[in-house]
């Protein structure tokens, strides 16, 4: 029995965290993202795909619940022009009008998503 069963789940619980340098650049080799795109990172977490994105030439447009989070990569990742840094809710969010690639590593709960205008 779960003991957060009669209670919403602390934000931390939900989150995982991709550290490891070599996995990212895997999992970035795996998709067709170059450095002309802009790429939509949902759940920008601690910034670790956030910055190999960067470091590839991608303009990121970073989605970070979490305010502790968001006010890290703030920080962090001050000065980076290629960065825009949203700190809400990814349902929430108003897509930027150019074409993007999304970039989620977690599965999407059973939520409409409309990407319209």
């Amino acid at each position: 029995m779960s003991r957060y069963q009669n209670s919403a789940v602390p934000l931390s619980v939900s989150q995982n965290f991709l550290t490891s340098r070599s996995t990212i650049n895997r999992l970035l080799r795996l998709t067709d993202i170059t450095s002309a795109d802009t790429v939509l990172e949902i759940g920008a977490g601690r910034g670790h795909i956030t910055r190999a994105l960067l470091d590839r030439g991608c303009r990121v447009r970073a989605v970070e619940l979490d305010r502790a989070l968001y006010e890290r990569l703030a920080t962090l990742l001050t000065g980076r022009p290629n960065l825009c840094l949203t700190q809400g809710d990814f349902f929430g969010f108003r897509y930027p009008p150019d074409p993007i690639k999304c970039l989620p590593i977690f599965r999407f709960p059973a939520r409409r998503i409309s990407c319209g205008a």
